[in-house]
């Protein structure tokens, strides 16, 4: 009696997403904050890496707690990168930056 292979058969998996005019999987919100933080003052630290992202054509909604954008996720590490860079070339201490896929824009 001949023992037998088993068979490897390929599966493939199926990703749902929601078929609703707006979304769009592939778009991610950036969020950061550059410290140090002095009520009130934008320093250069925190200035720069708003300009730099406008220089790349990114609209960047500044509120009291952090900044923001939304981005296509191709170029979401080089938007990571320049806030980065921009911010401790001006004197930052400390950059803090929280990623997420956002689902609708």
């Amino acid at each position: 009696m001949a023992l037998s292979r088993p068979r490897r058969t390929s599966q493939a998996i199926a990703i749902v997403l929601p078929c609703v005019p707006g979304y769009d999987p592939l778009v991610h919100r950036v969020e950061f904050t550059v410290e140090p933080f002095v009520e009130g003052q934008q320093g250069p630290h925190v200035v720069a890496p708003v300009d730099a992202l406008g220089a790349m054509g990114i609209s960047v909604e500044v509120g009291p707690f952090g900044s923001s954008c939304v981005v296509e996720s191709a170029v979401s590490g080089d938007v990571v990168a320049t806030v980065v860079r921009a911010a401790f070339e001006h004197g930052a201490t400390h950059v803090n930056i929280d990623v997420a896929r956002e689902g609708f824009v």
